[in-house]
């Protein structure tokens, strides 16, 4: 392998590392493709699925979400969708698509996550910096979840740090067609998710004060990006039916008109007080503190000079989500290592208590990226896939205590059986007159919440559980009142 610049007894150590971990990383990618039903944020969902819903004529253009209205989602994403669907896998359901785009999302990352290593293992090192380099790029327990999500901040930055690693290669040998490559692929992040353009920006600034490139390799990186640009406006053009341009409607919005800060606001340090507790305190702390240090000390670095516009324009926006830094996730990894050899090996050179320390990490991080990967998204995925699979064509009668499991932040269409009819907040006794209209019908069906459950079903003992979203004898079990805290679903067949 030529990244390992080692003698033979290493790189050989080196190469079994190196395909040890990345099967296990790619288990988890799989994994998390299967299980992770739903998804980690709204938009994930009602900017993209329902987005292709409605140009498939499936969802109302009044359900969709405002943004819609104000033109400001580029539609990238939404075609893709539709292309898998009517075109790739026209047999395949809603919940068949949608594993089969987040298996592609989860690949592509696993991909980015594979190139870019191999080029950080050039660019760190030492024998034992390159080690902790393969593990924390393998180990960290949130990235084969947010890889597998195909929402804008997945697909951006899987796409950007390909282009990213094309261009570095290409710079360094010479090579003018890893340019356009690399320009195309980045031009792509941008069209995806428009908050690239700050990480574009750090890129170009070490492209030209860096690299020092000349005009040529300047040429074969920027016009491929403005291709790539233009492929999004007549994508939107497609989708939109009129010549829109996404990214300014983005950012008049969301910017001058400050529409984005309707949605929250959070102090400057949120990043940091959320970082902390999601990377394993108190590890986090070390964490923390070794991206900050290795974005100062190597801050001509390529990926540091990428991230650091990136992310103080997020520091200083007031809207903040976690979500929202998920595209430089590429990059964390080797930051993370080039602190690691700065200092661990200087100031903690006993071997024991730094393995001990490390293999305590680690093994944290696999039961937090095993729980991650193991579990649906969303509360109501499991509800969703029993309706569509029992009941879609069949004419049935959604009968709801409260509210429309189809009704979360916007009206769900795209996992919506067809031909469904849904009446909701009833209450029990409403439930109850409406059974009495409805009775005759084939099919009825009733959704309750599970705390009025067992009252709903000893005054219907005709009434079948068939859904449930959890088993039976964890009710029994409701230790410090835990059902009152907890969203469950439970679907009865009259």
């Amino acid at each position: 392998m030529p990244v390992l610049d080692l003698d033979s007894s290493e790189n050989q150590k080196l190469k079994v590392l190196i395909r040890n971990c990345l099967v296990f990383s790619l288990f988890w990618h799989l994994i998390a493709a299967w299980f992770s039903i739903g998804y980690h944020q709204a938009d994930e969902h009602f900017q993209v699925l329902e987005f292709a819903s409605w140009k498939m004529g499936t969802t109302p253009i009044q359900s969709l979400p405002w943004e819609f209205a104000a033109r400001i989602r580029p539609a990238l994403q939404p075609l893709f969708v539709v292309f898998v669907q009517k075109y790739c896998v026209p047999w395949a359901n809603p919940f068949q698509v949608s594993f089969l785009l987040r298996l592609f999302s989860g690949l592509s990352g696993f991909g980015a996550l594979v190139f870019i290593l191999l080029i950080n293992l050039k660019i760190i090192e030492g024998y034992e910096s390159k080690r902790f380099l393969i593990l924390i790029t393998t180990f960290l327990w949130f990235v084969p979840y947010v890889h597998v999500h195909f929402s804008s901040e997945s697909i951006s930055g899987s796409l950007f740090f390909f282009g990213l690693g094309c261009i570095l290669l290409g710079n360094n040998q010479s090579k003018n067609h890893l340019l356009a490559l690399g320009g195309f692929l980045i031009g792509l992040s941008f069209v995806c998710r428009f908050q690239t353009v700050f990480m574009i920006f750090g890129l170009a600034l070490w492209c030209i004060f860096i690299a020092k490139m000349n005009w040529k390799a300047l040429f074969m990186i920027g016009f491929p990006v403005l291709i790539a640009i233009a492929i999004g406006v007549l994508i939107d053009k497609w989708f939109y039916g009129e010549w829109v341009f996404t990214s300014w409607n983005y950012f008049k919005i969301n910017v001058i008109e400050g529409k984005a800060s309707y949605f929250g606001t959070s102090p400057w340090y949120a990043y940091f007080t959320w970082n902390f507790a999601d990377l394993i305190p108190p590890f986090s702390i070390l964490i923390i503190a070794g991206v900050i240090y290795s974005l100062v000390k190597y801050r001509t670095n390529i990926f540091s000079l990428t991230i650091i516009p990136f992310l103080l324009a997020h520091l200083f926006v007031a809207h903040k989500e976690a979500r929202f830094l998920f595209p430089m996730i590429g990059a964390v990894p080797i930051l993370i290592a080039l602190a690691y050899k700065d200092f661990i090996p200087k100031y903690f050179k006993a071997i024991k208590p730094r393995t001990i320390s490390l293999n305590i990490y680690f093994g944290l991080s696999f039961i937090m990226m095993a729980i991650s990967c193991l579990k649906p998204a969303s509360d109501r995925a499991g509800l969703y896939e029993n309706l569509y699979e029992h009941y879609n064509g069949k004419r049935a009668t959604l009968l709801c205590e409260k509210d429309n499991p189809y009704n979360s932040f916007e009206k769900n269409y795209y996992f919506r059986p067809k031909d469904i009819s849904i009446v909701d907040s009833l209450g029990i006794k409403g439930i109850d007159s409406v059974l009495k209209i409805k009775g005759r019908e084939p099919r009825p069906v009733l959704f309750s919440n599970l705390n009025d459950a067992n009252v709903f079903a000893s005054q219907h003992p005709e009434a079948k559980i068939v859904y449930s979203s959890f088993p039976g004898w964890a009710v029994n079990f409701n230790y410090f009142n835990w059902l009152s805290r907890t969203k469950l679903w439970v679907l009865f067949e009259v």
